[in-house]
């Protein structure tokens, strides 16, 4: 007798004579029958449930990018885009280009759109973006720089274009590294957040992050100090923070947390505005320049301007 089952593709013969166990003891093969019978129906629910679980899966590649050519090819590289457990993913052409790119993207019933020519390069970028039911948004030309753990347990992301890119930097590497982790909400206008830890750390454990169009520009311009369950809210305006170390928020005290706002067009001068303290609101058009009467003396020490 040879038994077969169509779903998963397993063949067993089975004698008509008698078959020993591996305790020499004798065993009717009508009961052999039995057990492979319940072993291939436990194989089949396993196959039901591995189609279930691919069928969650499913991605829509915009412009059939998926089988496009060359620069605008959509999911390219080793592990790019498997592990996408998502009811709702759109990736565009030209996106998540590279080893490991875009896994997890809105995992675990989350959504996630990936506009055009994002998520391009070997950081693993945009990994595990949204997991656990969050959302995640990303525009054209954007995470080119380790945009990797964003919105992880339930966050919400929201990057604009040209956004999350090294900009003048040689390196992409934790440009908006681990933004937003642990049910944070983070949302970055265009051309922002440019340059080596640029945006790294930011909105970690509940913290909530808005950044404007072309603001955060500089070496760990905007870098967040938010570890070990210490919320950071921060309100950056357009045109704001682009400098080195311009508007990187000091670790908090233990058990506490910032809440800071920035206006458009300021702190754009190294270390204008990193010895902000909590509460602390700077007005448009302010403090771009260390000084007395600006927001910061130096990188610790405060100056006079209310």
């Amino acid at each position: 007798l040879f038994y077969f089952s169509q779903k998963s593709k397993l063949g067993i013969y089975i004698c008509n004579s008698e078959v020993k166990n591996f305790d020499s003891q004798m065993i009717h093969s009508k009961s052999v029958l039995l057990i492979l019978s319940a072993m291939a129906l436990s194989i089949n629910a396993q196959v039901n449930e591995f189609d279930e679980f691919h069928r969650m899966m499913a991605v829509t590649y915009l412009n059939a990018c998926d089988s496009l050519s060359g620069d605008d090819q959509c999911c390219v590289g080793s592990d790019a885009c498997i592990g996408i457990e998502a009811n709702d993913a759109t990736i565009d052409k030209g996106s998540c280009v590279g080893d490991n790119t875009c896994n997890d993207l809105a995992a675990e019933n989350g959504s996630v759109e990936v506009g055009k020519y994002s998520c391009v390069g070997s950081n693993a970028n945009c990994m595990i973006v949204a997991k656990s039911g969050g959302t995640a948004i990303i525009g054209n030309n954007s995470c080119h720089g380790h945009c990797s753990q964003s919105g992880l347990n339930g966050g919400y992301i929201k990057i604009g274009d040209n956004s999350c890119t090294p900009g003048s930097s040689s390196s992409g590497y934790g440009v908006c590294g681990y933004m937003g982790r642990f049910n944070g909400r983070v949302v970055i206008g265009n051309d922002s957040c440019q340059h080596f830890g640029a945006c790294a750390k930011i909105a970690q454990y509940n913290g909530d992050y808005t950044i404007g169009n072309g603001s955060c520009q500089g070496y760990t311009a905007c870098e967040g100090g938010g570890f070990q369950n210490k919320k950071i809210i921060a309100r950056i305006g357009d045109e704001s923070c682009n400098a080195r170390n311009a508007c990187k928020i000091p670790n908090p005290p233990p058990d506490q947390g910032h809440t800071i706002t920035i206006g458009n067009n300021s702190c754009n001068a190294e270390d204008a505005c990193r010895c902000l303290e909590t509460g602390d609101i700077v007005p448009a058009n302010s403090c771009n320049s260390l000084g007395d009467d600006q927001c910061c003396v130096d990188y610790e020490t405060k100056g006079t301007m209310d």
